[in-house]
């Protein structure tokens, strides 16, 4: 059972006012659209001048419910605290000082570093900012696509929504915006694409049913022997996306703190809930 860690939500608060600070002082006032529902809550924003922060915290409500029955428990608290702080500091920070220049490509840069700096931390400890994350977490490996992949293909919509809404100059500039974002939030995730992960345990097979039951990951038993006991031993073998690193950490030390794992970096995986197996030209 995992246990409260108060850093680990103190890290998803952080993250929410970073993203707010990226929205509110540079996205915002320069008409452009974050990703995911952030950026339909922008979109209608400029339609409708209603709080954006309300509008986020009202389209992510029935995805907490479909996250809640297909993800975990503490994904789903993670993701709430985090799209709650966000909306209320997206909307008190919009009465501060205007932070933004008059050259939107400094504000698509600037804003789409700093929201991706606090999405990065709230990914890292295993929650999210809701919408578009939430689909791709649930949909990925149904759809036989990367998180990555499909996170990209759902946000396209979202750039070409704001396109229709703003222009397609603004549009442009969401997608400086949208690229910055997702590079500082890879990096502040320490991942490549992908993570091989090997793990020598006594509860092989405990850790194992967990992977495949709260990852929703496929793994391998290989056959192993250890060298001074002679024991024989199954050892575990399974690929994972960088954002799942961190659950897979919890889970495998919840159920064996003495386990022994090798993460590596894999530059490229062909297979279901990955790349697919058709060569590409």
């Amino acid at each position: 059972m995992n246990t409260f860690n108060l850093r680990e939500y103190l890290l998803v608060i952080v993250g929410a006012l970073l993203f707010a600070i990226g929205t509110s002082a540079f996205i915002l006032p320069s008409k452009l659209a974050p990703g995911g529902v952030a950026g339909l809550a922008t979109i209608i924003y400029y339609l409708t001048h209603l709080s954006p922060g309300i509008i986020m915290s009202l389209l992510n409500f029935p995805l907490y419910i479909l996250a809640y029955q297909k993800i975990n428990r503490e994904f789903v608290i993670k993701t709430f605290i985090a799209v709650t702080t966000s909306s209320l500091f997206i909307d008190w920070l919009q009465y501060l000082p205007n932070l933004s220049t008059q050259n939107i490509l400094l504000n698509a840069l600037y804003g789409g570093l700093i929201y991706g700096s606090g999405v990065g931390l709230i990914l890292r400890v295993g929650g999210s900012l809701g919408g578009v994350n939430i689909l791709a977490k649930i949909y990925s490996v149904r759809a036989g696509l990367s998180f990555g992949t499909l996170n990209l293909a759902l946000n396209s919509v979202i750039v070409l929504l704001s396109g229709l809404t703003v222009g397609h100059e603004a549009a442009m500039y969401t997608i400086v915006a949208f690229y910055a974002s997702n590079r500082v939030a890879d990096f502040i995730q320490e991942g490549l694409p992908k993570k091989a992960v090997t793990i020598i345990s006594r509860d092989a097979e405990q850790i194992a049913e967990a992977i495949m039951g709260e990852l929703g990951r496929g793994v391998t038993f290989l056959k192993g022997e250890g060298a001074f006991t002679h024991d024989d031993k199954n050892i575990i073998l399974c690929a994972i996306e960088p954002n799942q690193l961190f659950a897979l950490k919890r889970t495998v030390y919840g159920i064996d703190p003495q386990a022994f794992l090798i993460i590596s970096d894999a530059k490229e995986i062909l297979g279901r809930g990955f790349k697919s197996l058709r060569p590409t030209t």
